[in-house]
């Protein structure tokens, strides 16, 4: 995937969402693919503790970690600041050729720059779980995952080792490098 300049996502949520879109290619480390993307249009702003995370021209660094329940965005508003972490857990990802696809399994954590966190999309995962959507290995998966998450956070271990090398080693903000 170096050579690509766009990565295509294949997105699927339960029980029958399935949805694609194209980000800017950064880095693939191997294990982790790095992508960006500015929202364009989103249905509304999404806001925690009075905080806008997420708006129209709001930029994120997208940390596809392949192989893991989780992936890591990194969240920028329209003037660059940098306003937190959206975690997303996600059934590990399927590559294919200019991109990869995945399932959303709608837990979702919000990391603000001080370390501050919370769980995000809860309730819509107890649905999913009691309809059968995800079924109970799955969630139980997800659940562990997003306790590690946490886990990482409050012991200042967050992002995740391997991001924070990767960042170190390429160097790069909102998706361009250095």
């Amino acid at each position: 995937m170096e050579d690509l300049k766009k990565v295509l996502i294949k997105y699927h949520k339960p029980p029958d969402y399935t949805g694609e879109w194209e980000n800017e290619f950064v880095y693939d480390s191997g294990d982790i693919i790095v992508s960006a993307f500015t929202l364009k249009n989103p249905k509304f702003p999404v806001i925690i503790e009075g905080v806008k995370i997420l708006d129209n021209g709001y930029r994120g660094v997208y940390y596809e970690i392949v192989d893991d329940w989780y992936d890591v965005v990194r969240i920028f508003d329209r003037d660059e600041k940098f306003i937190g972490y959206y975690c997303d857990i996600k059934t590990p990802s399927k590559r294919f050729e200019g991109g990869f696809e995945l399932t959303d399994l709608f837990l979702d954590l919000w990391v603000f720059p001080d370390m501050k966190w919370r769980i995000l999309d809860k309730e819509e995962f107890d649905e999913a779980v009691i309809k059968g959507w995800i079924d109970r290995e799955t969630a139980s998966i997800a659940m562990k995952k997003i306790i590690y998450l946490i886990g990482q956070v409050t012991e200042g271990d967050f992002p995740p080792k391997k991001i924070r090398e990767l960042e170190e080693k390429i160097g790069f903000h909102l998706g361009k490098r250095k």
